[in-house]
């Protein structure tokens, strides 16, 4: 069924046979790019703004977080998966994880937990 060779090498748009391969791909790049467009015009105006189904227009500080400890972060240290590929900061749980305080401490709150914590409370509150 998924044969390639299936596949039609001839396409319809607008009365136009399309057989030329960056034409047919430019005309479904072009549909695809326009389709939400489109069908977001087709949705009629609604009667009331979206705000007015709101209980205050001030949500600016509506979440609570509860400040974390560093047994929190450390439970969710210790259960890092010692991947070697690293996120959008460029380090990796595997080197988290082999850090030699960090592999040797089961039941110790050593000094990479409370640094962590640290800057976990400053993001937290600082809201970056």
């Amino acid at each position: 069924m998924n044969d390639k060779s299936s596949i039609t090498n001839l396409f319809k748009h607008n009365g136009e046979e399309l057989t030329d391969r960056q034409l047919i791909s430019d005309e479904f790049c072009s549909y695809f790019t326009n389709i939400g467009r489109g069908s977001a015009n087709t949705i009629p105006k609604a009667k009331y703004d979206y705000r007015s189904y709101l209980r205050t227009h001030n949500n600016r500080d509506t979440i609570y977080l509860v400040p974390t400890d560093a047994g929190e972060v450390r439970g969710i240290m210790l259960k890092l998966k010692p991947k070697k590929s690293s996120g959008y900061d460029k380090i990796s749980n595997y080197i988290v994880v082999l850090q030699p305080p960090f592999c040797q401490c089961k039941q110790e709150l050593p000094l990479v937990f409370m640094s962590v914590t640290y800057r976990v409370g400053l993001a937290l509150r600082g809201g970056r």
